[in-house]
């Protein structure tokens, strides 16, 4: 005997919205660019770089590390539609007069293809 269960109101939901919102935050990686200076957890991300606008913030660094493997700090963060900014610089504001820029990554640092995984 075949059971189907009801619809409820939790799965029509579901059901209607988009599976990808173009705004969505995504888990990237930073990596700065020239500064050994470790970014601040919970620091505000801003669009940067050159011939873009500065101020628009874009989301937030959620943990900051040093990596004594690569030898520079590395940070994750969430970023509005942070899967089409890799590549991309953005700005991170330590205080008024100073900004670190960092390059969008993924949030790999180290072996990114797997290679090492099964030596």
């Amino acid at each position: 005997m075949l059971w189907l269960k009801p619809p409820t109101l939790l799965n029509s939901l579901s059901n209607s919205l988009s599976p990808v919102c173009p705004n969505r935050k995504t888990l990237v990686g930073l990596s700065l660019k020239n500064s050994s200076e470790k970014i601040p957890d919970g620091a505000y991300a801003i669009l940067g770089g050159e011939g873009q606008a500065g101020n628009d913030v874009i989301g937030h660094v959620t943990s900051t590390y040093f990596s004594p493997t690569l030898n520079k700090p590395i940070a994750m963060a969430l970023l509005k539609n942070g899967k089409n900014l890799q590549g991309q610089t953005i700005e991170i504001p330590v205080d008024s007069e100073k900004n670190l820029k960092a390059t969008v990554t993924e949030p790999k640092f180290y072996d990114v293809e797997g290679s090492r995984q099964n030596d």
